[in-house]
């Protein structure tokens, strides 16, 4: 391909109108993050992201073929390693910095995974793979949750870029041909990305498959791409007025932006309507507002108002550190709440993404390492990777003394033939629950996602008078519809954590009804104490319908167990040390723990009693504030078993 006339740089001029778009749009985020309520679809945010460095950077990567004949894609993927790894380094040594000072032991094991997601940008996978929104309902959010969207936005620019250079190798010849091939070509798979979206949607997908997965989020930086290899040249460039008349240019602009900020009040993430075509609707948006930011004086000057460039030019700073900041200092690390909190939590994001901007990302970016130590600067992106995951390891390494002996590797699951199952001499016990049941019985998690099998070896009561049946079922939610998670903002997540129920029905029935049934079903649900949503309606917790579904389902394990002459024995569970619920320590559990006493008192077998009066809060028996050490499970379960002796008894 022959260098046109036209192109004589490989760089445009500064277009201070895109920084302020910026601006705006990391300010939406940061809203919606920070107060969710004030904005719950503040998240568009990002699919203007999107849309601008699919613009950006086609027009800047066609350029340079035009100027040059070709894309030289080593410096291309050192610019890229310049503008976005420093900052990147800097956050993940201030994760394992907290790995270090505050997080739980299961935490560990997420923290070391994410921070090694977020260093090869593979976090939007990652989160679609392990069941990211069942970790946060474990353990918190993560403070690393907000990199799926860099991962997808890397992952295609270097698909973007060896897409360029196999174009321009193409086009060889062909004036043009190159720019309208991308041009179009992306506009083609921008469609095949949101029709794939609708695809899964209307398959009744998982929402965070689809929110999550670059397949289907591509839509809006292939439509950015389009603009950007079709028009970017004149948008860019002396003579942008030209592309579209000043009227057109200034309606379109208006209407754009006043779509993408209706979409920002109206719209919420797990709107079945966002991947129906929302998503799509978006990025067009995004794509004409930036044509008309760039076309349209008016809409140019305000844009380029000195407080949005300003905000612009740190945004991805600010992204970056914005959502940690609101996850680690929170209420209680800072003694403060309400607007005060978030005050503070913005103007530390503020800060630290100002900070990072001069002194880390401006200076590395124009070359200040290669200047410092000569060619050998081309080595400073691999030392610093592998040093940071080095530190990212050994930081969150477990300490001995999370959960007590360690389960060798190659135990197995507790089988129908235990010889215990079998013993009448013994006590028969079954327990229902999710994953502090089986850590209360003496079970192991390996992270919050990987529970070691379970078998009477390990349990936490004296074996020669307790036989445990485990229908422990860890990252299970019993109660109807999907766990609904409500972020530190106030905007709700929901998982489908039915499947790793199996079938407990079915398994609590074999239980009570073989030769030696169990006498006692022992009943303990954490993850139930969520918010649900059913049929697309959040059912909070405490309210009048959420106590319905509770009681139903008492009901149908009580009708289960008695079937078999089964005693119910309801455990309400002590309070969750730093829940991720909006209500105060305690509250949840508390009324749990009403809500058993009424059941019980109403149903004759069913009986209940109050872990809580003698865990309380104590945080040498849970590990996290949840689960049970080894040591405080034998404790619990040697307070519990002349209580079920009694009972069996009675």
């Amino acid at each position: 391909m022959q260098p046109t006339p036209a192109a004589t740089s490989t760089t445009f001029d500064h277009a201070p109108a895109l920084d302020g778009l910026r601006g705006l749009a990391v300010a939406a985020v940061v809203v919606y993050h920070f107060r969710s309520d004030l904005l719950p679809g503040g998240f568009v945010g990002v699919d203007v992201f999107f849309v601008l460095s699919g613009f950006l950077l086609s027009a800047l990567l066609v350029r340079e073929v035009e100027t040059t004949g070709r894309l030289d894609l080593g410096r291309f993927f050192i610019r890229r390693l310049r503008r976005l790894l420093p900052a990147t380094l800097l956050l993940l040594l201030a994760v394992a910095v907290y790995a270090l000072v505050w997080a739980n032991e299961t935490e560990l094991d997420r923290l070391r995974e994410h921070s090694i997601g977020a260093l090869t940008y593979t976090t939007n996978w990652l989160f679609i793979a392990d069941g990211t929104t069942y970790t946060d309902v474990v353990l918190g959010a993560s403070p690393l949750r907000h990199m799926w969207s860099l991962a997808i936005e890397e992952q295609f620019y270097i698909v973007l870029a060896l897409l360029v250079a196999a174009l321009a190798a193409m086009s060889r010849n062909e004036p043009g041909a190159m720019r309208r091939r991308l041009g179009y070509g992306s506009l083609v798979l921008a469609g095949f990305s949101a029709s794939w979206m609708l695809v899964l949607e209307v398959s009744n997908t998982d929402t965070s498959r689809m929110y999550f997965g670059s397949d289907t989020r591509v839509q809006a930086m292939l439509l950015g791409v389009a603009v950007g290899a079709l028009w970017g040249d004149r948008l860019l460039g002396h003579d942008r007025g030209a592309l579209v008349a000043p009227v057109t240019a200034g309606a379109t602009a208006i209407a754009a932006l006043s779509l993408l900020a209706m979409f920002s009040v109206f719209a919420a993430e797990d709107a079945r309507f966002m991947f129906r075509g929302g998503f799509t609707v978006v990025a067009i948006a995004a794509a004409v507002a930036i044509v008309g930011a760039l076309t349209f004086v008016p809409v140019e000057r305000v844009l380029s108002l000195t407080p949005l460039t300003s905000l612009g030019e740190i945004s991805y700073g600010v992204y970056l550190w914005h959502w940690p900041v609101l996850i680690v200092l929170d209420e209680d690390r800072l003694g403060i709440s309400g607007w005060a909190l978030t005050g503070a939590q913005v103007g530390i994001s503020l800060a630290v993404a100002t900070v990072s901007y001069a002194v880390i990302e401006q200076p590395i970016r124009r070359g200040a390492i290669g200047r410092s130590v000569g060619r050998v600067g081309v080595l400073a992106a691999p030392v610093g990777a592998v040093a940071v995951a080095a530190a990212v390891v050994f930081a969150t390494v477990p300490s001995d003394d999370g959960g007590g002996d360690v389960v060798p590797d190659d135990v197995v699951a507790q089988t129908a033939d235990d010889p215990a199952l079998a013993d009448p001499s013994l006590l028969q016990v079954a327990v229902l629950g999710d994953s502090v049941m089986h850590t209360l019985i003496g079970g192991r998690l390996e992270s919050a996602l990987t529970s070691v099998p379970w078998n009477q070896e390990q349990s936490s009561f004296d074996r020669s008078a307790i036989a445990v049946t485990t229908i422990a079922r860890p990252a299970c939610s019993f109660l109807p519809g999907e766990v609904a998670f409500e972020n530190p903002g106030g905007a709700y997540e929901t998982a489908d954590l039915s499947a790793p129920c199996r079938d407990w029905r079915g398994d609590l029935a074999a239980a009570v009804s073989r030769e030696v049934p169990a006498a006692i079903t022992l009943v303990m649900p954490t993850n139930d104490l969520e918010d649900r949503q059913i049929d697309g309606t959040i059912v909070a917790f405490g309210t009048p319908e959420w106590e319905d579904l509770l009681f139903d389902w008492m009901g149908e394990v009580t009708g289960i167990a008695q079937a078999g002459g089964s005693t119910v024995v309801l455990l309400a569970p002590p309070p969750r040390i730093d829940p991720n619920w909006s209500q105060a320590e305690g509250v949840r559990e508390a009324r749990v723990a009403e809500i058993f006493d009424v059941f019980s008192q109403a149903n004759p077998g069913v009986e209940f009693i109050d872990l809580g009066s003698f865990v309380g809060s104590d945080t040498e028996t849970r590990y996290d504030g949840l689960h049970y050490t080894t040591e405080g499970a034998a404790s619990v379960a040697a307070w519990l078993a002349p209580q079920l002796d009694a009972i069996a008894n009675a």
